[in-house]
């Protein structure tokens, strides 16, 4: 675990391998957990095709064992590969599967998380009424029960995008500003990074350049430090539209070229 939190990932790889080695000799039921770290490294790692199968190991051991929780767990995990990899048909077809286990058996812990997933992909599908009454089934939710304080900043993400996608300039800006300090302030560097992007995708859009570039920079460089492959990808496609308007051609050239090279990249990986 703390070699994956670091981002030693070859290290964190070889000691789960060996837990499911010894798992498979004495503690069968642990190989749900082993499968799905190994899933959680490959996802860190933007390997999506490795990740995916160990997700896909871990749910089938949980569903021969009946653990609900598990199972629920490994779709959510399933669905957010396919969201990765920007197939919100199948992204929603898993996070709403394992929406429907955790209701079916009264599974309260985690509820918050798989409905804002699924809000996620049915705004990516154009669905935006059903993901914002989605959020805010959410937010009613976490006003009596405990949620998961990590997640707001993908609550109010998705919200952004939600209203932006309904021309909703100052509700969308103020939605990502929200999602980017609520991320920083839990140290959460994904989704600031991801935050940055759309404040400057809505910077561009109400032309304030200046702070669209401000922005868009400093995401560029975390996402790449870090190495977030689609906060980059989404980082340098943002920075060419902004150059071209800026009138720089020759950055925004290099910019596309970048954004085409890893869109690729992340494409052969599945």
């Amino acid at each position: 675990f703390l070699y994956n939190q670091s981002g030693r990932y070859d290290s964190a790889i070889y000691f789960y391998e060996q837990g499911v080695d010894l798992a498979q000799k004495s503690m069968p039921d642990r190989l749900v957990y082993f499968y799905n770290d190994l899933g959680n490294v490959y996802e860190n790692m933007d390997v999506y095709d490795s990740a995916l199968a160990n997700y896909l190991r871990s749910y089938e051991i949980a569903l021969e064992l009946n653990l609900f929780q598990d199972q629920a767990i490994a779709n959510n995990n399933i669905g957010t590969i396919y969201s990765r990899l920007g197939n919100f048909n199948e992204s929603s077809i898993y996070y709403r599967r394992a929406l429907e286990i955790k209701r079916q058996h009264d599974i309260l812990d985690g509820l918050d998380v798989n409905m804002i997933n699924l809000a996620f992909s049915l705004n990516s599908l154009g669905r935006y009424t059903e993901s914002l009454d989605l959020l805010e089934e959410v937010i009613d939710f976490c006003k009596t029960h405990t949620c998961d304080k990590n997640k707001d900043p993908d609550v109010y993400y998705a919200l952004g995008y939600g209203y932006l996608n309904q021309a909703m300039q100052t509700e969308a800006y103020e939605a990502f500003k929200r999602s980017t300090e609520l991320a920083k302030a839990l140290d959460n560097t994904r989704a600031y990074c991801s935050g940055l992007v759309m404040m400057g995708r809505c910077e561009i859009q109400n032309n304030n350049l200046q702070l669209a570039q401000a922005h868009l920079v400093e995401a560029q460089k975390l996402a790449d430090q870090k190495r977030y492959k689609r906060t980059l990808k989404d980082a340098y496609e943002q920075l060419s539209v902004l150059y071209e308007k800026q009138g720089l051609l020759e950055k925004s050239l290099e910019m596309n070229k970048r954004f085409i090279l890893i869109k690729d990249s992340l494409f052969n990986e599945t």
